[in-house]
């Protein structure tokens, strides 16, 4: 290499090795591209954010909306089981009136039964 090529930093630049780290120091403050860049990620951050927030709102409406489904469901399966209880309960009142009618009846017969057996055997009295 000459002496020229030696003092020409281009050339420098080139012979540093790819696997050796290159050395820069940087006297000024950052530049208003690498300044942007940082922004930038800033940005996508909070974009990333409100993606998050949006899922999570998602979600919970959807967990409502589950939750506010599954009380519809109780409350209709509650108000079928007191109309089931209910039914039951004037199924049950009408087979005991019947079984009572039944029984009012069966008596009635019995007595009549009695009455005629009576009479016929004090026909044959006389």
């Amino acid at each position: 290499m000459s002496k020229n090529e030696m003092n020409d930093p281009d050339v420098q630049a080139t012979e540093t090795s790819v696997f050796s780290p290159a050395i820069t120091s940087s006297p000024h403050p950052m530049s208003s591209a690498e300044t942007h860049t940082r922004r930038g990620k800033r940005k996508r951050d909070c974009d990333f954010l409100e993606v998050l927030r949006d899922m999570e709102d998602s979600n919970r409406t959807a967990l409502q909306l589950g939750q506010e489904q599954r009380d519809k469901y109780m409350q209709l399966l509650l108000e079928s089981q007191a109309e089931e209880r209910e039914m039951r309960r004037q199924e049950l009142a009408f087979l005991q009136s019947e079984a009572e009618e039944s029984r009012r009846q069966q008596r009635d017969f019995q007595a009549g039964f009695l009455s005629v057996l009576g009479q016929f055997a004090q026909s044959f009295k006389k």
